[in-house]
């Protein structure tokens, strides 16, 4: 239900004004808080709360304010706080009393090519910021831009589709565009994206507003449609920055500028940039109590090349010791290492990943893990499916988890090295030199689910496998428990009767031990709301199936995975988890013949009918 004028939230600290507006999935709306400030309060409308992946939408909301909180710049809009009404997350925003570039220009017309380039290059710096904390914005465009109401400031608002990316790497993203401000590789899921896609839309906001008409959409212009230039609608237009207009806008993203300081370098505006270039003399203290020259290390991590940055680390780090050709630490050479030079390190680290790397981050999992040595590998993405990672297979990027880097080989890690490695992190009081926790988050507690069984199974052992990490072994209890519920062994697997009639208490204990201990990335209602969305609900074929398993990773290539290659770790994709092989003894076989086809669809049509029936 939308709220409406008078409305306390928080207790009475925040009084709704007014509704602001209503997109596909948020609402806004203009409040005040007990001191009598104006603020905007962002929430998710009553269509996506009605929705059965309501869940999903949730930690997406979450995601763009923690992505907000990593992006601060004086172009980029302000979050506050995050609140919690009801069931409801809301994020409470600093008000820009002003209108959004769209409105003014309606109201205006082209705007002079002074005015334009002050606002392209105020959002432009604000994105040099974005794409720095691997991020894309990917839906720039007018309505996207506030003007302060003195109208010399614009800033950078709705981060509702941004995006973690790795640049010129193929990935799948949501397909959502804006018509005539986005590039054609968002046209695609699978295609390259990189901070070219945002400086498409930029462009394009620029030519918006210096001719006051839109670009040719990209899907037209890719069969042959020509692009009008904007200097011919508007002779007043420089050709400097006409030519930058319109090498901003080529199709193909290879011809672009390939970041977003080299396009705005195109403009030449003249402005001073808010944004420094890299500076000569690092900004941070790199205090090292036996003469190491960590300069090196602080630029790498500052360009974000995190990869030759882990290498440089661990030399670094042999090289306090003389022992620069050896491959990792020993235990007494860790108890002994200058408590100086490990806060310099952790603190560069910290600090030029946002808090997502860094020796005091990994510290913090490794206590979550109750120090835990696979549990922790688990958590940081160190192993896969039980098994230790080779140091080349690690992931050198701001999408890696949390905690992966630095990897040093692992040599400071592995076979015990872990405890003693943050052993010396807590003796030396690193810590408190750089504060993860402005950053880092541990995953929220659980809440606690009653294991009432309705005929009396014991799921204690299910939530401490979960409770542990340990996704394989839990998966593999979780299909021991419902075969106990039903009466059945390993060999003859559930059949359809037990499937309808199992009992509704016992099916919603271990999908919420599955929901709360994955924070709602695992379990059978995720996978039912997955399984509604590839049209599930609807006269289900094979083809529904195929579709069901490449969206929960159970098909890699057109070809049903194995058992043994299914990924058992927090990284797996949404909804991968439970697949209780036991279950069904028909589960990952090959599918060589069509009864074998049937049964399968069968069974899982008759389990997530049953998970609707139970209302989990």
């Amino acid at each position: 239900m939308a709220w409406t004028s008078g409305q306390k939230l928080q207790d009475g600290k925040y009084t709704i004004e007014q509704e602001l507006g209503e997109g596909g999935f948020g609402i806004t709306y203009r409040a005040r808080d007990n001191n009598g400030r104006k603020v905007v309060i962002k929430t998710l409308n009553n269509t996506v709360q009605r929705r059965p992946d309501f869940a999903k939408f949730q930690q997406d909301f979450l995601n763009e304010a923690l992505r907000l909180a990593r992006c601060s710049h004086p172009h980029i809009v302000q979050v506050d706080e995050l609140i919690q009404e009801g069931q409801l997350w809301c994020m409470v925003m600093e008000y820009i009393d002003g209108e959004d570039l769209a409105n003014w220009v309606v109201k205006r017309g082209a705007l002079p090519e002074a005015e334009a380039l002050r606002y392209i290059q105020q959002i432009g710096e604000a994105l040099t910021v974005v794409h720095n904390n691997g991020l894309l914005h990917r839906d720039i465009k007018p309505h996207n831009i506030m003007l302060r109401s003195d109208k010399t400031e614009a800033v950078l608002i709705d981060f509702g589709i941004a995006r973690e990316f790795t640049q010129n790497l193929t990935q799948t993203h949501t397909q959502y565009v804006t018509d005539c401000f986005a590039p054609i590789e968002q046209y695609d899921k699978r295609s390259k994206r990189g901070a070219y896609t945002d400086v498409y839309a930029l462009a394009a906001t620029l030519y918006l507003l210096l001719t006051g008409e839109v670009p040719t959409l990209a899907p037209l212009r890719a069969i042959g449609t020509a692009l009008e230039s904007p200097k011919q609608m508007n002779p007043g237009i420089s050709d400097r920055v006409n030519q930058a207009i319109l090498v901003g806008l080529e199709v193909k993203a290879e011809n672009r500028p390939q970041s977003m300081q080299e396009w705005l370098a195109l403009l030449d505006t003249g402005f001073v940039p808010t944004i420094p270039s890299t500076p000569q003399t690092p900004p941070d203290d790199l205090n090292s109590a036996v003469g190491i020259d960590y300069r090196k290390l602080w630029d790498l991590v500052a360009q974000g090349k995190w990869k030759e940055a882990d290498r440089e680390t661990l030399y670094l780090m042999l090289k306090v010791f003389h022992q620069e050709k050896q491959d990792s630490l020993k235990r007494e050479q860790i108890d002994q290492f200058p408590c100086t030079d490990l806060c310099t390190i952790n603190q560069l680290w910290v600090k030029y990943s946002n808090g997502r790397f860094g020796f005091t981050v990994q510290k913090l999992i490794y206590d979550e893990c109750g120090r835990n040595e696979e549990t922790f590998g688990d958590r940081v993405g160190w192993r896969v499916n039980n098994k230790w990672l080779y140091p080349s297979d690690l992931t050198f990027d701001l999408n890696a988890p949390t905690g992966h880097l630095p990897g040093l080989r692992r040599g400071c890690y592995r076979r015990g090295g872990g405890l003693y490695l943050f052993s010396r992190v807590e003796t030396c009081n690193v810590m408190t030199s750089a504060n993860p926790s402005i950053y880092y988050q541990s995953p929220p507690q659980t809440s606690s689910v009653q294991l009432i069984s309705g005929v009396g199974v014991d799921y204690s052992n299910l939530r401490d496998l979960l409770e542990a990490g340990k996704w394989q072994e839990a998966d593999r209890e979780t299909g021991k428990k419902m075969l106990e519920v039903a009466g059945r062994n390993k060999v003859d697997g559930l059949r359809a009767e037990d499937i309808q009639r199992f009992p509704c208490e016992d099916l919603q204990i271990i999908d919420q031990l599955w929901a709360n201990y994955s924070n709602e990335r695992f379990g059978f209602s995720i996978q039912k709301s997955i399984w509604e969305s590839v049209g599930g609900k609807d006269k289900p074929d094979w083809k529904t199936f195929e579709s069901f398993g490449d969206r929960l990773g159970w098909r890699r290539k057109t070809t049903w995975l194995p058992y043994s290659n299914l990924i058992f770790t927090k990284n797996a994709p949404e909804g991968h988890l439970p697949v209780c092989p036991s279950v069904a003894r028909w589960w990952w076989r090959s599918f060589v013949n069509s009864d074998d086809m049937i049964q399968w669809v069968d069974f899982m049509s008759y389990l997530l009918e049953r998970i609707e029936a139970c209302q989990l």
